[in-house]
């Protein structure tokens, strides 16, 4: 029942003139600004990896996994990977995704948030990607 975070605030304060009508109240009503402001937000999480993630695509799975679990979740799966003996914290899959921090406890049914994310990740970037490639 605590607000720990406000994402839409947070946005919000950034980017005033694009999502200046966007509320907590609104939020469900208004998809066009629900659309923009998760555009802004991948947006975000993706620059933000540009200086220390080289690979465009490594980029895109940590952004993706940062729009879902947040953007400091992985950055602690970062930092643990990095200090975990085989493992390339500049590597999603079969690196920073197993070092995820959310909870493993099973929520929606039997999937926990830890799978949710990891899972997500997998189905953008090896499922579905290969019919957007040739936009990028």
């Amino acid at each position: 029942g605590v607000l720990r975070f406000d994402t839409l605030k947070d946005l919000r304060r950034k980017y005033p003139l694009e999502l200046n009508d966007l509320s907590w109240d609104n939020i469900k009503t208004r998809v066009d600004l629900q659309i923009r402001a998760g555009i802004l937000l991948s947006k975000d999480n993706y620059k933000a990896l540009t200086l220390t993630i080289k690979d465009p695509i490594v980029r895109l799975a940590m952004a993706d996994s940062a729009y879902n679990g947040g953007y400091g979740n992985v950055t602690k799966a970062r930092k643990a990977c990095g200090l975990a003996a085989g493992c390339d914290p500049n590597i999603w899959f079969g690196n920073i995704e197993n070092y995820l921090p959310q909870s493993r406890a099973a929520i929606y049914g039997t999937r926990s948030v830890y799978d949710i994310n990891k899972e997500h990740v997998q189905l953008v970037m090896k499922t579905r990607l290969n019919k957007y490639k040739p936009y990028f």
